[in-house]
């Protein structure tokens, strides 16, 4: 793990920010070993929402998991094929049959409560709405 001084502020350059904290948590992650293979995505930004398509070939929603903890969403997925034993003479071997994961941080404030996630033929489809940020309040001393 990486002490928190190597991690980027989010105050200063937010983008910069999201692109190198995406990086440091999928390599250095902080909460238990992940095993596996960082699953190919899109992430588009519209005005309202992210639109995120990642690629998940071959698995069902049911070993597909989300989770969020403060502004990271993680995607984690367990490919029940890859403890199958094969008998027989293997002359080919070259399918993927390991773990996906993926960590994103957002570089605006978004709406994890209303995400909504689909998965379609191999592809995880999630939108991602983003909220406005909250206004700087000032506050008056009696």
């Amino acid at each position: 793990m990486l002490p928190s001084l190597m991690r980027p502020s989010s105050e200063l350059y937010p983008r910069i920010s999201s692109l190198l904290n995406d990086f440091m948590n999928n390599t250095y992650p902080t909460t238990t070993n992940i095993e596996g293979r960082m699953m190919p995505l899109d992430l588009i930004e519209t005005d309202k929402d992210f639109v995120l398509k990642a690629n998940l070939p071959g698995l069902k929603r049911e070993n597909v998991k989300i989770t969020v903890e403060k502004n990271t969403l993680s995607i984690t997925a367990q490919n029940p094929e890859k403890e199958q034993k094969v008998e027989g003479t293997v002359y080919r071997d070259e399918r993927y049959k390991g773990d996906y994961h993926r960590m994103l941080s957002f570089h605006v404030p978004v709406s994890f409560d209303n995400i909504q996630a689909k998965l379609d033929n191999g592809i995880l489809f999630m939108t991602i709405p983003k909220v406005e940020p909250k206004q700087k309040k000032e506050i008056s001393i009696s």
